[in-house]
């Protein structure tokens, strides 16, 4: 998750920043990339800790990610909202484009996200 994200965190930004704004550049958009970064690999960890202590849960069911997702990707609009002064609608679609890629690079290394792997054949 952290090895991903500064390009996927970077690439987004410049595709969604405002146009009508100066964009960050050099040493300054580097420690914003690597802030939200940071906090979205971080949210990774939150997903896969956060049953198992907080809540008690052995596996996750989908409605309990209905449930767990949403904060988190309110948590990550923020980050892109502070961090790159994108707009949270902006900031919703810059986490959810982290999420997606990192997600199905998990499905491809053969990770469950939603809790313990099946039983083998």
């Amino acid at each position: 998750a952290l090895a991903v994200a500064p390009p996927l965190v970077w690439g987004g930004y410049a595709f969604l920043r405002d146009d009508e704004f100066e964009p960050y550049r050099g040493r300054s958009l580097w420690i914003r990339v690597s802030i939200c970064s940071l906090v979205y690999a971080a949210l990774w960890g939150a997903y896969a800790y956060l049953p198992g202590l907080a809540l008690n849960l052995q596996q996750l069911e989908i409605f309990h990610v209905l449930v767990l997702v949403p904060p988190l990707l309110a948590v990550g609009a923020f980050a892109a909202l502070y961090t790159l002064d994108l707009e949270f609608t902006d900031g919703l679609v810059h986490v959810g484009f982290y999420v997606l890629v990192t997600a199905v690079l998990a499905l491809i290394a053969g990770l469950h996200l939603l809790g313990t792997p099946p039983p083998p054949p």
